[in-house]
């Protein structure tokens, strides 16, 4: 592991300590949650009934799912795959962005190491750290899940219905590294890495609003979809294929965008 890679993972870790701590708290609640929505049943559900039915449609509501574990988790999962999105982002955007901020690049690219290893290494460190975090999540799920429902959960299922998170984080970390090698005065990286989680959240909302199955190739959370995963157990091969391209377009972009950077004088 070369120097950059390990200077990425040393000014970051602390962030990503504070973003596990919060997604760790916010499962913990996910998971205790369930119990108490079973006892409340069918008031529950019949107050969110009661939403108005295209509310109900975005947020993807289905009564049916509500009966087991698995098909709770699979609702309110998007909420988890949200933040970690949000992480990815800001990941993605402080290891570049910050670079181009306070010119270490400028450093980096007068000594005798080539653009190439230097942009790679910083993706790679960002690599490390949102697989960090998405072992960390899921793990953490399975094992709590096991614990608190035993038996009672589908722990394939709920594996499946986590590899979700991973398209959604790698294509969101990859989309931000091009972000990244852009902005170079950013203030406040969790201001510019939010609206992009949220965006593309808000996207599959209306995606799903207007009924236009293309729009999932817009959308984020519609070419990892979490419910298709749920009822099908696999995604559909034409979005993540897209997803893929996207993302080494994303990252092709990046890299030429830092080969050709000028360097200023230091």
């Amino acid at each position: 592991m070369n120097n950059i890679i390990l200077h990425g993972l040393k000014s970051n870790y602390k962030s990503l300590i504070g973003w596990i701590i919060g997604i760790v708290v916010w499962s913990i609640l996910m998971l205790s949650m369930f119990p108490a929505f079973i006892d409340a049943g069918d008031q529950i559900l019949k107050l969110i009934e009661g939403f108005p039915p295209e509310l109900l449609k975005s947020l993807g509501f289905n009564r049916e799912i509500f009966t087991t574990f698995d098909g709770f988790y699979s609702y309110i999962a998007t909420y988890s795959f949200l933040i970690m999105a949000m992480y990815a982002a800001y990941s993605g955007i402080k290891i570049f962005a910050e670079d181009n901020k306070f010119k270490t690049n400028d450093f980096l690219y007068t000594k005798p190491i080539s653009r190439t290893k230097v942009f790679f290494s910083k993706l790679v460190s960002g690599l490390y750290l949102n697989t960090i975090m998405l072992v960390t999540y899921i793990a953490f799920i399975q094992l709590g899940t096991y614990l608190f429902y035993g038996s009672d959960a589908d722990l394939l299922l709920l594996f499946k219905i986590n590899t979700s998170a991973i398209g959604i984080v790698y294509f969101t970390y990859f989309f931000s590294i091009l972000l990244g090698t852009v902005l170079t005065n950013v203030r406040s990286y969790v201001s510019v890495a939010m609206p992009i989680g949220l965006i593309f959240f808000i996207l599959d909302i209306f995606a799903i609003l207007v009924d236009k199955p293309f729009l999932a190739y817009f959308t984020l959370f519609g070419m990892f979809n979490k419910t298709t995963m749920f009822n099908t157990g696999s995604f559909e091969t034409k979005y993540v294929v897209v997803a893929i391209i996207l993302m080494i377009i994303f990252v092709v972009l990046a890299y030429l965008k830092e080969k050709t950077k000028d360097v200023k004088g230091i």
